[in-house]
């Protein structure tokens, strides 16, 4: 694993933002958080070479997984993403989308799966 490997979260939810941080730092991540999609994808093309995984909430107040995930993968064909949604189930996903996540996360699930998932892709 690299030193500190860098993994963006977007998520509306700021009480998860803030557990998924603590805990992801705690396990020798730098994280940087957002709140809303665009921010996080103006950051993610500026920074794409230092950023390891994107952990994405797929539905938000201004956007969903349709717009998000072509967007990060137009910027970067290769990214890492590790989608997680309660309302969303990848059956409902576009085969194209579906097959560019790296992992589905089913919510609630426990905090001990985002870190599984990520020492697979780091």
């Amino acid at each position: 694993m690299e030193n500190h490997p860098l993994v963006i979260i977007i998520d509306d939810n700021t009480n998860i933002l803030a557990l998924f941080k603590e805990v992801l730092e705690m396990n020798g991540y730098q994280v940087k958080t957002f709140e809303d999609f665009y921010s996080a994808l103006m950051y993610y093309k500026e920074n794409q070479k230092e950023i390891k995984v994107v952990l994405l909430d797929m539905i938000q107040p201004n956007t969903d997984y349709r717009i998000t995930i072509p967007a990060l993968l137009a910027v970067n064909p290769e990214v890492n993403i590790i989608c997680m949604s309660g309302s969303v189930d990848t059956r409902d996903l576009h085969e194209q989308v579906r097959d560019k996540i790296k992992y589905f996360l089913k919510k609630p699930f426990p905090i001990e799966t985002i870190l599984t998932e990520l020492r697979k892709l780091i």
